[in-house]
């Protein structure tokens, strides 16, 4: 009879033990994915707050904001255009 409420105790702790080890992993992964994503807005933020505000030139000549924006289906699409020529 002790040995059958020993192996019953047993299991119920071993199990324990699992679930917690499954949860600790589990955390583990969902808190580096949240740092990757924090990283990610960090790098965003800090060369978005880096645009400057002037006009550039297309492949033709013609003056385009430095900074343009099109809707792509569910999201914003943000284009940064590099500089062709000198701008007046």
């Amino acid at each position: 009879m002790a040995i059958a409420i020993f192996a019953l105790v047993a299991t119920a702790a071993f199990s324990m033990l699992q679930q917690t080890l499954k949860s600790g992993e589990h955390f583990d992964l969902k808190a580096s994915q949240l740092a990757e994503l924090q990283r990610t807005h960090r790098l965003l933020q800090q060369d978005i707050k880096q645009v400057i505000a002037r006009p550039v030139r297309d492949q033709f000549g013609e003056l385009l904001p430095a900074v343009m924006s099109e809707e792509m289906g569910e999201g914003l699409a943000v284009e940064l255009l590099e500089p062709v020529g000198p701008t007046q």
